[in-house]
């Protein structure tokens, strides 16, 4: 999440980041200090939450939160609750085999999905295997 939010804040878009692990906005702190940013906008969020106060959002990116069986349906019903209607979801997913699940939820909310796989041949094996799901409801 720091890495996009530094990326984001550095284009000045406006952004707010969430996570439910107690720690994030620490880091989410320091690494703006680090690269002498502004602080961003941030709540601490738990998918099974109503989390009124985050508001909806037109562009909705993760990473590597597919990790359980469960997030599918938990992280589709967030979505749902945070997104506006015409909006644009980015998932970075490793395949850990809980994407097909979650694509399911979010074309029957009506979006529109694309993939690209990660998969890319390199020898020295520093590149990640898994997939960008691209999701987009207009």
């Amino acid at each position: 999440m720091a890495l996009s939010s530094i990326v984001l804040q550095q284009r000045n878009l406006d952004i707010t980041a969430c996570d439910h692990h107690p720690e994030t906005k620490h880091f989410l702190d320091e690494n703006m200090r680090l690269n002498q940013l502004p602080n961003i906008d941030f709540h601490q969020a738990d998918w099974n939450g109503i989390n009124v106060e985050m508001g909806k959002f037109d562009l909705i990116i993760g990473s590597d939160v597919l990790y359980e069986s469960e997030h599918a349906g938990l992280l589709s019903a967030f979505i749902q609750r945070h997104a506006e209607h015409s909006a644009e979801v980015i998932i970075v997913a490793p395949n850990r085999g809980h994407n097909a699940q979650f694509s399911k939820k979010m074309v029957n909310e009506g979006y529109d999905f694309d993939t690209l796989e990660l998969n890319v041949g390199n020898t020295d094996g520093l590149i990640p295997k898994g997939r960008v799901l691209s999701y987009q409801r207009y």
